[in-house]
């Protein structure tokens, strides 16, 4: 019975796990969930900075060129005076003249320019003092304080500011000579360069010129005609030799001017005629003479 029993509960447990279970089917991992990345914000690229033309910065004024507009204008000036140089200070400050001392050669000595002497450097200075230009009582010329005024004057002044104006600009070179002054000296060795821009004009008008010759006929030409109020310059030449001749003698408005005149040299007379009229003029002996018309 026992046995019945078993055999019973064998064939039950076959019939109940006998078969195979069904296969299952295997269930996937999940897809894991990728969000879409966000497209990367396009980076602009730096502008490229527009670039700027070198601008050089300005250059000054060629020293060299400066010192030569400086010089021209000196030049200018001096040659529109240099006759009323030659009149009024000549006799006391060229070589040969009557008044020329060694004492006022010593100071300044006109007989070539630039002019020498210990105080030719303050040549500017000393031609306003001794004219009073600018205010003052004039001194020179001697024995005539006072009589260079008008155009005449006006010509010392353009050469004063010119000269002045060289010298501080640099245009005059210092040199330790001049009997212990150290006043400078002009570096006139090399001309001065010609000039893209023209230097600052000297106002005063240029004089002028006559020419009248001395020779056998007397005078030549015998008359001259000449502007009132004006400077003007005579250039008498004697070019012969005889007895007459060998001065010219003038009165212009109340001045009397007597000028030796050299054989074959030349001699300047700067003058302003202020009185309409005429003037006669002729040699020391009043044998040849000469008219000027002022108008």
């Amino acid at each position: 019975m026992t046995r019945t029993i078993i055999i019973a509960s064998l064939l039950l447990a076959a019939a109940c796990g006998g078969s195979k279970p069904a296969p299952t089917t295997p269930i996937a991992d999940p897809i894991p969930m990728v969000e879409n990345a966000a497209e990367p914000t396009p980076v602009a690229e730096p502008a490229t900075p527009t670039e700027q033309p070198v601008t050089e910065p300005p250059r000054g004024p060629d020293p060299a060129k400066v010192k030569a507009d400086l010089l021209a204008a000196e030049m200018t000036a001096y040659e529109n005076v240099k006759p009323l140089v030659g009149q009024y200070c000549a006799s006391c400050h060229t070589k040969g003249q009557k008044g020329a001392k060694a004492k006022t050669l010593e100071h300044f000595e006109t007989t070539t320019y630039p002019f020498g002497g210990h105080h030719a450097m303050e040549v500017g200075k000393n031609v306003r003092k001794v004219l009073a230009i600018g205010g003052g009582k004039p001194t020179m010329p001697k024995n005539k304080p006072g009589v260079v005024k008008g155009e005449e004057l006006a010509l010392f002044k353009a050469w004063a500011d010119a000269f002045d104006a060289s010298h501080a600009g640099g245009a005059h070179e210092g040199h330790g000579g001049g009997g212990g002054h150290d006043h400078g000296s002009m570096n006139h060795g090399t001309p001065p360069q010609a000039s893209t821009k023209p230097a600052v004009p000297v106002k005063a008008t240029a004089p002028a010129r006559f020419d009248i010759i001395v020779t056998k006929a007397g005078f030549e030409p015998k008359n001259v005609t000449v502007p009132r109020g004006k400077p003007v310059i005579l250039r008498f030449e004697r070019r012969i030799e005889r007895t007459c001749g060998t001065e010219v003698v003038m009165t212009v408005d109340g001045r009397k001017i007597e000028k030796d005149l050299p054989l074959n040299k030349p001699v300047e007379l700067a003058l302003t005629f202020r009185t309409a009229g005429t003037v006669k003029y002729a040699c020391s002996m009043d044998m040849i003479r000469g008219t000027i018309t002022v108008q």
